[in-house]
């Protein structure tokens, strides 16, 4: 044995007597040496060393044989080697024969007698130290049993203290379990054996333990080949090593029995009755350890479960104020906490149609574990549908063996599982299971346990359904009491619906809801408005459905509300990706005189179910929602139709000013057409009195230039406010237009110190229009814009696609102080400005122009400061000739 192969003490190989077999060797040895010497020395007193040497040997016997055995060996001797022996050589006291065998027999005797008070005393120390030895591991066992430091390798440390005590090889720990009268192995000192703890002892294995606990006597086998039946019995694993000889120490403390420890040697070993005393003792010491900490143990747990029966029942009152899902998790908290094997905890309710039964509150679960806790369980099937449909706890010692399990392609985490029926007063409302890695991990007081905590678990669940139900009507009775103020007090169809959707949400938590409303131009879906940061996402991507797809197209086409508690099973579904929860889906169509016009939708995630009284309420508020709809409907389109009739009284006004403004121009240019017909005539006539005058010519040739301008701009005037004819349109190019007017200015721009930057695209189309007129808006918008910038700046002009490929656009804008805020909305009307120099027509000319090409113009302060006026005008087409 590894224990005992160490390295023996000179004392230890004297005491006990480890070189007997060399003794007679010795002595021989020693009586040789004597007998060639004497020849030599003829000394008769070296016959004490053999003669003390047997004493030491042989005690004071060997010492007293010896010395009488050395005296006639010397005289043999004497006569043989000296001479002949006589009494005068015995008593004379000069040669000291006699004397000297004398003290050497004393001292040879003395010798064996001090041998043998050194090996009582040795013996007598030996056996103080086993009993230190024996006490202090025995304590140390009973600390570690009160007072682990890793309640988990309890039985780990106890099995290697033992193990230690009794210089053993191995040890075993086997609880005894009465109720099953079956046997466990929970400690091993060997790592390899690990893998056999908590398994079930064999038949002869467990025959030898109960046996042992039922005598109460330890068992004792010196060498297993004198009993080979019970080689099988204590050979407790597959990887055990051969085991020679063994002790089965009982750990029993009166009417407590724990079990067994089995201590094994690899060779025989012979066990003293010192032995049998420590076994005895410490069996008892253990045991009783052990039961003292199963007794403080089982106050402990009874005391926590009377204050969590407290707690949980305190928190029962409160179940209203708190909310059902945190009652169960509670329990479920309890539960896993109360039984110390539970490891994980599950709380099922029967569902809506009391067909299965759904997960509705867990303990102990990894929020990434793959198991099962979600997956529906039919009434009636697996042990929790037969406890719900019994109504009797189940408890699984082990899943793998037990029958009433229900085994599915995934393997279970656990080995023992405890079910307890969720019922009161007969109503069985769904079930609480526990689950253990371990097997046989419950026992019946905790079966006790789990069902009482059941019992309370269903009163919480009744308390909590009665309030919700109470709550839930007065939370729908409040929302439409709501809905109704709103859809009176509101005009807005957006704001109604928005007004709506947050109602919905808010009041009876909803996990999204939505509207969509008919078009009635194409017959689509168009979604108006969602709930939450999803219903914005939905908004800005323009979401369209055609009728007919998913439930929502189902209902526009059918025109009858729609519910499903799970989507999945409907054929024509069609799951949004932003809406990855949703299991249930309530759809109720909105209707004005028997017309579809809208959907209203209604979705919801588990565990929460869509009812029959959702139903009657979607109907109710889509119906108000409908009426609501079509009076802000008819109010929109008589505002629309109120701002058409302004805006046409307001064209009409623009158009007789316009033409009050045309006959007025119309009469002045022909009032000063004549005047200056006149002149032109006179100025020609003078010309030629004054050919001669090189001075007089030139004065004369600037006055008629003049005078031609001026009918110009009278022609100019007539043609803007005459009809047009279409052969007046040609293509042009808007790019060379610009140009055109930028050199005619360019020399006033500078003067003015004012930058101009253009921006042109040549792959711009010919725009459809007249020369000279669109000349003239450029220049009005150019000058018009340099007139802001007194002090100078810069004049930006950019020419672009428009947004429709049958216009095209250019825009100018300057950096000067913008356009009064006040005078923009009339911006484009005669005599409107704030130049005291200006007559407010330059604008309105303009506008005008642009109005019979067909194009549009919009004037707008740029937010870094100046004003922009943009035009629009149609693209030449062959068919527009």
């Amino acid at each position: 044995m590894a224990a005992k192969q160490r390295a023996q003490s000179l004392e230890e190989i004297i005491a006990t007597r480890s070189l007997a077999r060399f003794h007679v060797w010795i002595l021989v040895g020693l009586v040789i040496l004597y007998l060639v010497t004497f020849p030599i020395f003829k000394a008769t007193i070296l016959v004490s060393v053999p003669v003390v040497v047997a004493g030491w040997f042989y005690y004071q016997k060997g010492g007293f044989l010896g010395s009488i055995l050395a005296a006639v060996l010397n005289i043999f001797l004497f006569n043989r080697f000296i001479g002949p022996f006589s009494w005068d050589v015995l008593v004379n006291w000069q040669d000291g024969y006699l004397i000297g065998h004398i003290f050497v027999a004393a001292v040879s005797i003395m010798v064996g007698y001090l041998r043998g008070v050194f090996e009582n005393l040795f013996r007598l120390n030996q056996r103080l130290q086993s009993q230190e030895r024996f006490l202090s591991l025995s304590n140390m066992i009973v600390k570690k049993i009160l007072m682990p430091s890793k309640p988990e390798r309890l039985f780990d440390d106890v099995a290697n203290h033992l193990t230690n005590l009794f210089m053993a090889d191995y040890g075993y720990i086997i609880r005894w379990d009465h109720i099953q009268e079956k046997a466990f192995l929970v400690a091993a000192t060997n790592p390899l054996e690990a893998s056999f703890l908590n398994t079930e002892l064999n038949p002869p294995q467990t025959r030898i333990t109960e046996n042992v606990l039922q005598t109460g006597q330890a068992l004792f086998v010196e060498d297993m080949e004198d009993v080979p039946s019970l080689i099988e019995s204590l050979e407790l694993t597959k990887t055990t090593y051969p085991i020679r000889s063994a002790i089965c120490l009982p750990l029993v403390a009166r009417e407590y029995k724990f079990g067994t420890a089995i201590l094994a040697y690899e060779s025989p070993y012979h066990y003293t009755q010192e032995d049998l005393a420590y076994v005895e003792r410490v069996g008892y010491q253990t045991a009783l350890a052990l039961w003292t900490v199963r007794q403080d143990e089982i106050s402990r747990q009874q005391l926590n479960e009377t204050r969590t029966l407290i707690q949980v029942g305190q928190t029962l009152g409160e179940t209203v104020r708190v909310g059902l899902d945190i009652v169960l998790q509670l329990i479920v908290d309890s539960a896993r906490h109360l039984i110390p094997q539970a490891q994980k905890t599950v709380i099922h309710l029967v569902d809506v149609d009391e067909v299965s039964l759904i997960a509705q509150a867990t303990s102990g679960f990894h929020p990434n574990e793959k198991t099962t806790p979600n997956r529906r369980i039919q009434i009636g099937n697996g042990v929790a549908g037969q406890v719900l449909r019994d109504g009797i706890t189940a408890n699984i010692a082990d899943v793998n063996t037990d029958p009433r399990f229900l085994h599915t392609d995934l393997k279970p985490g656990y080995r023992s599982l405890l079910v307890a029926a969720v019922q009161t007063a007969g109503k069985r409302l769904g079930t609480i299971s526990v689950e253990s890695e371990k097997s046989h991990a419950f026992s019946t007081h905790e079966a006790e346990l789990l069902k009482g905590l059941g019992s309370q678990a269903a009163i919480a669940i009744e308390n909590t359904r009665l309030f919700e139900s109470t709550q839930q009507s007065l939370k729908e009775v409040n929302a439409l009491y709501k809905i109704n103020q709103g859809l009176a007090a509101s005009l807005d169809p957006d704001r109604l619906i928005q007004d709506v959707l947050i109602l919905l949400k808010q009041n009876l938590g909803y996990y999204y809801v939505q509207i969509y409303l008919l078009d009635p131009i194409t017959g689509e879906l168009v979604f108006k408005r969602g709930s939450d940061e999803i219903g914005t996402k939905l908004f800005e991507q323009g979401v369209r459905l055609p009728r007919g797809k998913g439930i929502i197209g189902y209902v526009a086409e059918m025109g009858t509300p729609f519910v499903t508690n799970n989507v999945n099973d409907v054929v024509f579904y069609y799951r949004n990706p932003l809406l990855p929860n949703t299991q249930s889906e309530l759809a109720v169509p909105i209707k004005v005189e028997g017309r579809v016009v809208g959907v209203l939708d209604i979705q919801h995630e588990p565990p929460h179910r869509l009812s029959h009284e959702d139903m009657q309420l979607m109907m109710a508020v889509a119906d108000q929602l409908a009426v609501a709809l079509q009076k802000a409907n008819l109010y929109a389109d008589l505002q629309k139709s109120l701002q058409q009739e302004k805006s046409t009284r307001s064209q009409l006004l623009q158009v007789e000013r316009l033409a009050l403004i045309g006959q007025l121009l119309a009469s002045i240019s022909h009032e000063l057409n004549n005047p200056l017909q006149t002149i032109q005539n006179a100025l020609f006539l003078l010309k030629e009195e004054l050919k001669y005058s090189d001075d007089g010519l030139e004065v004369l040739s600037i006055i008629s230039s003049e005078a031609d301008r001026m009918v110009t701009l009278l022609d100019q005037l007539r043609s803007t406010y005459r009809p047009l004819r279409a052969e007046e349109f040609k293509p042009i190019r808007i790019d060379e237009i610009i140009q055109d007017v930028h050199k005619l200015i360019a020399t006033h721009l500078r003067h003015k110190k004012i930058d101009f930057v253009y921006q042109p695209n040549p792959d711009l189309p010919l725009i459809r229009g007249i020369s000279d007129h669109i000349k003239q808006v450029a220049l009005n918008l150019f000058m018009n814009s340099v007139e802001a910038m007194p002090t100078g700046g810069t004049l930006f002009v950019e020419t672009c696609n428009g947004h429709s490929k049958n216009e095209v656009e250019f825009s100018v804008q300057d950096t000067g102080i913008g356009i009064d805020p006040d005078l923009l909305p009339r911006i484009f009307e005669p005599f409107v400005t704030n130049k005291e120099a200006g007559t407010g027509l330059g604008l309105t000319i303009t506008h005008e122009i642009i109005q019979q090409h067909h194009g549009r113009i919009l004037a707008e302060n740029s937010p870094d400061g100046g004003a922009k006026f943009t035009v629009w005008l149609p693209v030449w087409r062959e068919a527009g000739r």
